[in-house]
């Protein structure tokens, strides 16, 4: 077991990407309001054609991430990259450091995130707003 202490345990909602804790909020909400994706397409008859699909949002407020991953993640989906593969990521949801309940989002992709204006060294950053759209979601726990 490592010593290293995991700096997202005092957040409710900790957020997993890859086996890795990258991030930790406050709150979370979980709309059914869905936003329009452009995820990718296929080559059809010599030209790309764009699918564009809606999905739901997972939208996690006042919290810290992990920047490099982040950027990594969101790298994926940028105009220039069309095929782009949606991964799924896990929600934890813990008390004081236990957790109480895991959550799997199929097929996620971030879509949206705003930061406060703040000077700071190294790869975490404080985090407004993380949006991110999924296909489905299963409890594991």
């Amino acid at each position: 077991m490592s010593d290293k202490k995991n700096k997202y345990e005092n957040f409710k909602f900790q957020v997993e990407v890859g086996g890795s804790v990258i991030a930790g909020f406050r709150e979370l909400t979980l709309s059914g309001s869905k936003r329009q994706v452009e995820v990718g397409g296929s080559v059809i008859a010599g030209y790309f054609e764009t699918i564009n699909r809606k999905y739901p949002i997972l939208r996690l407020k006042k919290g810290i991430v992990n920047q490099t991953i982040l950027n990594s993640w969101r790298a994926q989906f940028e105009p220039a990259t069309k095929n782009a593969e949606r991964m799924n990521i896990l929600l934890i949801v813990a008390k004081e450091g236990n957790i109480i309940e895991k959550w799997e989002f199929i097929k996620a992709q971030p879509v949206k995130f705003e930061t406060p204006d703040l000077n700071a060294k190294g790869n975490d950053v404080a985090m407004e707003t993380l949006e991110i759209t999924f296909e489905t979601i299963q409890q594991i726990k």
